[in-house]
């Protein structure tokens, strides 16, 4: 069965919003538009019928939505959501924590016509956006580049073809043909690489117009915490406490998730989101020999939710957290863990200092060993003892920052230093060997 997020049209949608509206649940009307507030009708359709929150018509909410109706006698009734509609749909999914509503937002939505305004327009920017992925016959911007190509290679298939002829006096022979077919072809061969410019181009404006409509929405909203005071709970609290110490699970994040998932208590699962994204953050940093093949794609899947600054459907399955999360939400935390995972007590951790790193580096770089050969004068010819590889090695395997590193490399003069090449022939026949 198919699912339906912010950004979903269509009859389906159409659907689901009048399943929604006769369930009690209030989708704004039927236009098949999967906005906000169809969004916060689903959110409010799980949280009555105990299914996982997070705004998103999948597999387990579209069958039970749409399974026979119960008897009028004990058909739920459901209070009508007051604020979660008014949750921008960027910021409502990529929480996936809770939608409870603050008394300010309540009293906000109760007296203020401009939020529900604010919905309409949200609404419409969000219609806006486009899924299509990149199509190179329908870029006229990249055929006229591509026409432009075919005629340079024609032009050249050309002149190589008349110098050819006017070199030799008019001879013309299977040759010619091939120079000048490989001339062109030389030139055709960049097509692609064409092609894939004018792609990067495409994804980096779809990326750009949704980061502009995410901010767009939030403006509209006012939801940054600076536009009004929020009561603080005992669950807000409780989150805060578990974000700011959740660097001690950093050995096994496994293990944590284990245990919230299965412990089928609801006030933890806040915590499940932030695990996952810890411990794809954590294999991320891992050496790829190391990883097996699904943990390669979680690799993969967190440096794409870096590059994009959001979560798409399938970035969000691989990493286990909701759909549209932006790395902006999880950027404290994720750094918090960093640090605690550099900090904590691990084994096989050095307790060297930078300096005493350079130290090594520097005797490394500097150290000497005899060939075994002589020169003309019989003194003994040394070499470095280390390979360029085999220093990288060493360098890589340093429990030092990024920054540590080129600090260590730029004080040794790294690009200037000598390192040994092991020969391919002989010895070099001007030095005889040591007898």
């Amino acid at each position: 069965m198919a699912y339906y997020t912010i950004g979903s049209k269509g009859d389906e949608v159409k659907k689901l919003q009048q399943a929604l509206t006769g369930a009690g649940f209030d989708a704004g009307g039927s236009d098949g538009i999967y906005g906000p507030k169809t969004a916060a009708a689903v959110t409010a359709y799980q949280k009555a019928n105990n299914l996982t929150q997070d705004g998103i018509a999948g597999t387990q909410t579209l069958g039970s939505l749409y399974k026979p109706a119960m008897p009028a006698a004990t058909q739920p009734t459901v209070q009508k959501p007051v604020v979660q509609n008014t949750t921008p749909a960027t910021n409502q999914i990529s929480s996936g924590l809770t939608n409870t509503p603050s008394a300010v937002e309540t009293a906000l939505d109760n007296v203020s016509p401009q939020r529900q305004k604010a919905n309409e327009l949200i609404e419409q920017l969000l219609g806006g956006l486009s899924s299509t992925p990149y199509n190179p016959a329908t870029d006229t911007s990249f055929q006229a580049a591509k026409a432009n190509l075919e005629q340079s290679a024609d032009r050249e298939y050309s002149n190589v073809n008349a110098d050819y002829l006017g070199n030799q006096s008019g001879n013309f022979n299977s040759a010619a043909l091939q120079i000048a077919s490989g001339a062109k072809n030389d030139l055709l061969s960049q097509v692609p690489l064409l092609q894939g410019e004018y792609e990067d181009r495409y994804n980096t404006n779809q990326r750009n117009k949704l980061n502009d409509t995410s901010s767009m929405v939030n403006m509209l909203l006012g939801i940054d915490e600076a536009d009004y005071n929020r009561t603080t709970t005992e669950e807000d609290r409780k989150k805060q406490d578990f974000l700011d110490t959740m660097g001690q699970y950093s050995d096994n994040y496994q293990a944590r998730i284990n245990t919230v998932e299965g412990d089928n208590d609801p006030s933890n699962d806040y915590e499940s989101p932030y695990l996952k994204a810890a411990r794809a953050q954590k294999i991320a940093g891992m050496e790829e020999s190391k990883l097996s093949a699904q943990d390669k794609a979680v690799k993969q899947a967190f440096e794409m939710w870096e590059t994009m600054g959001y979560a798409t459907p399938q970035v969000a399955e691989l990493l286990g957290i909701p759909v549209n999360s932006r790395t902006a939400d999880y950027a404290d935390t994720l750094a918090d863990n960093a640090r605690a995972a550099a900090n904590s007590s691990d084994e096989n951790k050095s307790t060297l200092t930078t300096t005493q790193y350079f130290n090594q580096a520097k005797a490394l770089a500097d150290e000497m060993v005899e060939t075994g050969e002589s020169d003309l004068d019989g003194e003994a010819i040394m070499r470095p003892k280390y390979t360029k590889e085999q220093f990288d090695t060493w360098l890589a395997s340093l429990p030092i920052n990024d920054k540590e590193l080129g600090d260590i490399m730029d004080a040794i003069d790294y690009d200037n230093l000598e390192f040994y090449v092991a020969p391919v022939t002989g010895p070099d026949p001007r030095y005889r060997r040591t007898q």
